[in-house]
């Protein structure tokens, strides 16, 4: 006859256990808040990249704008007025690096995902230059 199992502290946690039992729900804020952590350094860190972006494409813009200016003769608030859909454009293209290491960090679950978000900072900021460098020859 099989002597019956009996429990002991060393054995294993219950696979068969409800999911409300105390530690399953610990591990699962544990989890949550680890993920809460994790996007927030994301979003605070591309916020504080987004004025770098700005700051260096402020320059080649309002170069742009009075070239443009100095060609066409408008008046600054036309040159403005212009202008404005193009800014309200590179900042929705800046979101694209926020966007991609969002995902990449969900998808590969990445620990750190600075290197990913510098190399997409880097190749956003150079592709908004270059835009730059052709509106002004353009104009």
């Amino acid at each position: 006859m099989a002597s019956p199992v009996s429990y002991t502290p060393e054995m294993e946690e219950n696979p068969y256990a409800s999911p409300n039992s105390q530690t399953q729900v610990d591990a699962t804020n544990t989890q949550a808040n680890d993920s809460s952590v994790r996007l927030r350094k994301i979003v605070f860190a591309w916020e504080k990249l987004r004025l770098i972006y700005n700051i260096c494409l402020l320059l080649p813009g309002l170069g742009v704008l009075f070239h443009a200016s100095q060609k066409w003769g408008g008046s600054a608030a036309n040159m403005l007025s212009a202008v404005l859909p193009f800014a309200i454009m590179a900042n929705l293209c800046f979101f694209l690096g926020p966007l991609t290491e969002l995902y990449a960090s969900a998808i590969w679950r990445l620990q750190n995902s600075q290197p990913l978000r510098l190399w997409c900072f880097s190749l956003g900021l150079l592709i908004s230059l270059l835009v730059m460098l052709i509106a002004f020859w353009a104009v």
